[in-house]
């Protein structure tokens, strides 16, 4: 079983795949398509999602070995960029793996973001890059909702992941 509008589409059965999964449904019949698939959706880092739906250690082992230079990934011919995929990589292995392998992609990710707070101003790339280096989807952390931004200080990572006051302008 897949998604798709007329025909299956890889990254959309992914996508809603992972939200079916996250919001408390059964998705093992659509499990088979995107292990199935994953070799011809490459560009779409299959791994990390097949990692999320099945916690296999053999596709957690191949997305960390995957990692570039060790700081970031970028899915072969990626269908959008290394902000893009780094940060999927990111949501998929949470805090499973090594933790320098980890730090040094959130630290690449940081060193990548505009001068106006986004990532390759655009929505998207901003928004999974958000995700991953919060690493959580969405509420806050006490389980109490939403944190708006003037809760946080009109900050939206961690300072804990920020690089040494000394780099940081303002």
């Amino acid at each position: 079983k897949c998604f798709g509008s007329g025909s299956c589409d890889y990254e959309a059965t992914a996508w809603a795949t992972l939200a079916l999964l996250r919001t408390g449904h059964n998705v093992e019949e659509f499990i088979p398509y995107v292990i199935a698939m994953a070799e011809s959706n490459e560009r779409y880092l299959p791994k990390a999602f097949i990692y999320i739906l099945t916690n296999y250690e053999d596709y957690k082992t191949q997305l960390l070995a995957d990692q570039k230079l060790g700081n970031y990934w970028l899915a072969k011919n990626s269908a959008y960029n290394q902000e893009y995929d780094s940060a999927l990589a990111l949501i998929s292995l949470g805090t499973s793996s090594s933790s320098e392998q980890i730090s040094e992609a959130k630290k690449d990710l940081l060193h990548s973001q505009g001068a106006n707070g986004c990532w390759n101003n655009k929505i998207r790339d901003t928004a999974i890059v958000l995700w991953a280096l919060e690493g959580r989807a969405g509420g806050s952390s006490s389980g109490g909702g939403v944190t708006y931004c003037s809760q946080s200080g009109y900050f939206c990572i961690p300072s804990s992941d920020c690089p040494l006051s000394e780099d940081v302008s303002g």
